[in-house]
């Protein structure tokens, strides 16, 4: 079984397989999002570092997810090899993503960036990494509701995790339409 990731990028959908006939190294997985932990050392305490994560804004935030994963392409010439490198690059670069586990978990669906890497240069199989970064949540591929339910954060009412909302400012993110709304309070 080849095991395909599903991207979407301003409405257009490829897939590693059906499109670009890519073959990962190993089955995608997209790494859990780690807790943004902030422990403070208190000297004199004895019971150790005292843990502040979340105390400044009422809940834990994580850091965005990345990792990277490894394909395996056969093309047909040199050429084709540069013609589908760059193809590739102009579909991801500088663009926000939607990303599908197509095999894996094709009920949800994960918003980042990713990167697409050099391509090895030896003759054979092509070997080509794309690095991904996104947001420390996933969305219901059926309704576009942030599914929080396995540990990461809403990141419905904001855009950037690393960055907490301010109070007086609403930062909204449409995953659907893949646009930003921001409201002064």
């Amino acid at each position: 079984m080849y095991y395909s990731v599903t991207f979407i990028v301003d409405g257009v959908e490829r897939n590693t397989w059906d499109n670009w006939q890519m073959i990962p190294n190993t089955p995608p997985m997209i790494a859990a999002p780690e807790p943004n932990l902030d422990m403070v050392e208190i000297p004199g305490r004895s019971r150790g570092p005292l843990d502040m994560s979340g105390v400044a804004f009422g809940k834990m935030t994580y850091k965005r997810m990345t990792g990277t994963w490894t394909f395996y392409k056969e093309p047909e010439t040199q050429d084709t090899r540069h013609t589908f490198y760059d193809a590739i690059t102009s579909f991801f670069n500088g663009k926000i993503v939607k990303v599908i586990l197509t095999d894996e978990d094709p009920v949800h669906f994960y918003v980042g960036r990713f990167r697409v890497g050099t391509p090895s240069t030896s003759k054979g199989p092509m070997t080509i990494q794309l690095t991904y970064d996104l947001m420390p949540a996933r969305w219901n591929v059926s309704d576009n509701t942030p599914d929080t339910s396995y540990g990461a954060e809403d990141v419905s009412t904001w855009v950037d995790p690393t960055v907490p909302p301010n109070p007086s400012v609403i930062i909204e993110w449409n995953a659907v339409s893949e646009t930003v709304s921001v409201t002064y309070i």
